[in-house]
């Protein structure tokens, strides 16, 4: 609130895009638990709790985690973002993957299962994906000490694995 020049409820309000009815209640409990003073200003208890809580939020990843549709089991991997590969369908209908360069493209055949009505559809638990991004970490260790590894073009490339202490889902539901 002090760094963007707003003290009074009204215009924490404006600035947040909230009521100024919940930005005052928002006011009165900073101010019950004694992070701010009368005029609005932090108080030193406030402004630790602002030194601590910026630094957790700053550790946080989002990622994305895979999961078999048909037995529910998560594979061993996770990464920051979703990446997709060009794809060009064939004359049968059926998907060529896209390699190489657009001057010079690499197409080849992918297996592609037919959509089914009775796939698995549930929400992880923090367990099963704390298991699988622990096993990402294994394989990417042992990625690392494999002496027999090429290092051509089309070879995956796997993120570093965050450590990893609390998970929140983003959306209640799997995204097919």
């Amino acid at each position: 609130m002090y760094r963007v020049g707003a003290f009074t409820a009204v215009e924490i309000g404006e600035k947040l895009d909230i009521g100024s009815d919940l930005a005052a209640l928002i006011i009165k409990q900073l101010s019950d638990r004694g992070f701010i003073n009368c005029q609005g200003l932090l108080t030193d208890k406030g402004l630790d709790i602002l030194g601590t809580e910026t630094v957790l939020t700053q550790d946080l990843v989002a990622g994305f985690i895979f999961q078999d549709v048909w037995r529910g089991e998560l594979f061993p991997r996770f990464m920051e973002r979703q990446e997709y590969i060009d794809v060009k369908y064939n004359n049968d209908g059926y998907p060529d993957l896209v390699f190489g360069t657009t001057g010079k493209p690499n197409y080849q055949r992918a297996y592609m299962p037919l959509p089914v009505d009775n796939t698995i559809k549930k929400q992880p638990s923090s367990l099963e994906i704390l298991q699988a991004v622990r096993k990402h970490g294994k394989a990417l260790k042992y990625q690392g000490n494999s002496e027999d590894r090429d290092d051509d073009e089309d070879a995956w490339n796997f993120e570093q694995v965050p450590n990893l202490k609390r998970i929140s889902f983003v959306e209640e539901e799997p995204i097919p």
